[in-house]
């Protein structure tokens, strides 16, 4: 239970510890082909 600027903090180098590791992958997904994007939902709307 965080209630304390303290608790979070005490917790913040594991949660950019995995958000780095997150933003890792999603690099690495993207530079080999595994994650494709489409057209977005604003080019959708404008045909």
């Amino acid at each position: 239970d965080l209630r304390h600027v303290g608790d979070w903090k005490e917790y913040l180098h594991v949660i950019d510890e995995k958000l780095a590791e997150a933003v890792t992958r999603l690099e690495q997904a993207i530079g080999s082909g595994a994650l494709q994007f489409g057209p977005s939902h604003e080019d959708a709307q404008s045909d």
